[in-house]
Parts: C-alpha cells; sequence; structure tokens
C-alpha cells in the first residue's frame, strides 16, 4: 500500500513540475503530493512501530541514505511553500530560490522513491 500512495505521491510531484507555469494547478498537484508523502510518514510510524526509532537505531547503509534523502524532502515542502508564497506575493526575486530548491527537491524525492522499492 505505501508504495503505491509514494508513486501517486511522486506523480503529482511530476505533473506540479510540469504545470509549472500554471499557478493553480502547480499548487495543487505539489500540495497534494506533500500530504500524502507527510501523511506516509505518519502512517508509516504507526502501522509498523517505531519506524523512525528503528532506522536510527545502527541501519545499514542504503537505509540510513534512504532516510537522509526522506528527511531531506519533507524539509524541502515548508521551504518550497514559503518561497513559492513569496515569489507570487511580494519578493519576486524568491522565484530563482524556489526553482533551485525545486530541483533540489526533485533529485531527493527521486532517490527516496528509488531507494524506497530497495529497502
Amino acid at each position: 500500500m505505501f508504495h503505491a500512495v509514494t508513486t501517486i505521491a511522486l506523480a503529482c510531484v511530476a505533473l506540479g513540475w510540469l504545470l509549472r507555469h500554471r499557478l493553480g494547478h502547480h499548487v495543487a498537484c505539489m500540495g497534494a503530493a506533500c500530504l500524502m508523502d507527510y501523511g506516509t510518514l505518519i502512517a508509516l510510524e504507526l502501522s509498523r512501530g517505531p519506524a523512525i526509532a528503528k532506522a536510527l537505531s545502527a541501519p545499514p547503509p542504503l537505509l540510513s541514505f534512504h532516510v537522509a534523502v526522506s528527511v531531506a524532502a519533507l524539509l524541502c515542502y515548508p521551504a518550497l511553500i514559503v518561497l513559492g508564497i513569496g515569489s507570487v506575493t511580494k519578493k519576486p526575486h524568491w522565484l530563482s530560490v524556489h526553482r533551485r530548491t525545486g530541483r533540489a527537491f526533485l533529485l531527493v524525492r527521486l532517490a527516496n522513491y528509488v531507494t524506497s522499492w530497495m529497502i
């Protein structure tokens, strides 16, 4: 079930990127992906016991990498939201930072997805 949700979330990210010039659609797609990603983390924690504690206690290298890119992706969401709102409302120069952060997010989110199938 988790793989299905993360696949849909990644599809929302891809669609949001493709629709980046249509603000309303971009925000809707990325917002849906964000909610699914945070929801997946909560569901993992509730269904598999202390998943975060397990990941932090002497994990294998691949799991450590997966956790690192997962945390990076989850931290990118609030940054992208703040930068996106700022670039639309009053700080147009924030758009370039939003774009660079978005590119980094795409890389870590893709790494998260690939490694989720490997662990």
